[in-house]
Protein backbone atom coordinates (compact mmCIF):
# COMPACT_ATOMS: atom_id res chain seq x y z
CA UNK A 1 0.00 0.00 0.00
CA UNK A 2 1.35 3.27 -1.07
CA UNK A 3 0.78 6.86 1.09
CA UNK A 4 0.12 9.38 -1.06
CA UNK A 5 0.81 12.47 0.49
CA UNK A 6 -1.41 15.63 -1.34
CA UNK A 7 0.56 18.88 -1.70
CA UNK A 8 -1.96 21.28 -0.43
CA UNK A 9 -2.06 24.43 -2.69
CA UNK A 10 -2.21 27.70 -1.25
CA UNK A 11 -5.37 29.95 -2.20
CA UNK A 12 -5.17 32.73 -4.81
CA UNK A 13 -5.59 35.02 -1.55
CA UNK A 14 -2.57 33.24 0.34
CA UNK A 15 -0.12 34.10 -2.71
CA UNK A 16 -1.30 37.57 -3.49
CA UNK A 17 -0.84 38.26 0.06
CA UNK A 18 2.37 36.34 0.20
CA UNK A 19 3.87 38.53 -2.89
CA UNK A 20 2.53 41.71 -1.69
CA UNK A 21 3.91 41.27 1.96
CA UNK A 22 0.14 41.77 3.60
CA UNK A 23 -0.19 40.63 6.91
CA UNK A 24 -4.12 39.78 7.20
CA UNK A 25 -6.55 41.06 9.74
CA UNK A 26 -9.97 41.78 10.29
CA UNK A 27 -11.34 45.01 9.49
CA UNK A 28 -13.96 44.98 12.28
CA UNK A 29 -13.44 43.32 15.21
CA UNK A 30 -16.58 41.19 14.95
CA UNK A 31 -15.88 40.05 11.65
CA UNK A 32 -15.44 36.73 11.51
CA UNK A 33 -12.73 36.50 8.40
CA UNK A 34 -10.26 39.18 7.51
CA UNK A 35 -10.36 41.35 4.85
CA UNK A 36 -8.12 44.09 4.99
CA UNK A 37 -4.25 43.81 6.19
CA UNK A 38 -0.99 45.96 6.14
CA UNK A 39 2.09 45.36 3.42
CA UNK A 40 5.27 46.65 5.14
CA UNK A 41 7.12 46.43 2.22
CA UNK A 42 4.82 48.59 0.10
CA UNK A 43 3.32 50.55 3.08
CA UNK A 44 -0.40 49.75 1.71
CA UNK A 45 -3.35 48.46 3.53
CA UNK A 46 -5.24 46.67 1.27
CA UNK A 47 -8.91 45.78 1.07
CA UNK A 48 -10.70 43.13 -0.23
CA UNK A 49 -13.25 40.21 -1.09
CA UNK A 50 -13.77 37.51 -2.99
CA UNK A 51 -14.44 39.59 -5.80
CA UNK A 52 -12.12 42.85 -5.97
CA UNK A 53 -8.86 44.11 -4.02
CA UNK A 54 -7.48 47.16 -3.74
CA UNK A 55 -4.04 48.87 -1.74
CA UNK A 56 -4.18 52.29 -0.29
CA UNK A 57 -1.12 54.46 0.73
CA UNK A 58 0.03 57.79 1.72
CA UNK A 59 -0.53 60.00 -0.97
CA UNK A 60 -3.17 58.29 -2.68
CA UNK A 61 -6.10 60.42 -3.76
CA UNK A 62 -9.62 58.85 -2.73
CA UNK A 63 -13.11 60.24 -3.53
CA UNK A 64 -14.32 61.89 -0.38
CA UNK A 65 -18.29 60.34 1.14
CA UNK A 66 -20.13 63.35 -0.56
CA UNK A 67 -19.15 61.92 -3.61
CA UNK A 68 -22.29 59.28 -3.23
CA UNK A 69 -22.22 57.84 -0.49
CA UNK A 70 -19.94 57.04 2.36
CA UNK A 71 -17.77 54.96 1.03
CA UNK A 72 -14.12 55.66 0.58
CA UNK A 73 -13.46 52.83 -2.26
CA UNK A 74 -11.63 54.74 -5.33
CA UNK A 75 -7.71 55.65 -5.46
CA UNK A 76 -5.82 58.17 -7.68
CA UNK A 77 -8.76 60.08 -8.98
CA UNK A 78 -10.03 61.35 -6.12
CA UNK A 79 -9.76 64.92 -4.47
CA UNK A 80 -9.30 63.49 -0.55
CA UNK A 81 -5.39 62.97 0.28
CA UNK A 82 -4.54 59.91 2.28
CA UNK A 83 -2.15 61.46 4.69
CA UNK A 84 -1.26 58.68 6.76
CA UNK A 85 -1.80 54.70 7.86
CA UNK A 86 -4.75 55.69 9.95
CA UNK A 87 -6.57 56.71 6.64
CA UNK A 88 -4.75 54.01 4.67
CA UNK A 89 -7.10 51.23 6.60
CA UNK A 90 -9.74 53.66 6.79
CA UNK A 91 -9.71 53.31 2.95
CA UNK A 92 -9.39 49.73 3.38
CA UNK A 93 -11.70 48.73 5.35
CA UNK A 94 -14.36 51.19 3.22
CA UNK A 95 -13.34 49.52 0.40
CA UNK A 96 -13.58 45.49 1.76
CA UNK A 97 -17.19 46.54 2.91
CA UNK A 98 -18.50 47.88 -0.40
CA UNK A 99 -17.29 45.03 -2.25
CA UNK A 100 -18.20 42.61 0.28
Amino acid sequence: MRLLIEKIEKSGREKFNEQHGIVPEKAHSDDSVNSIGWSEKEQKYYGWSHRAVCGFGIGDMIFEPEFGDDRVSFVKHGSKKIKNKADARKAAVAFADDVG
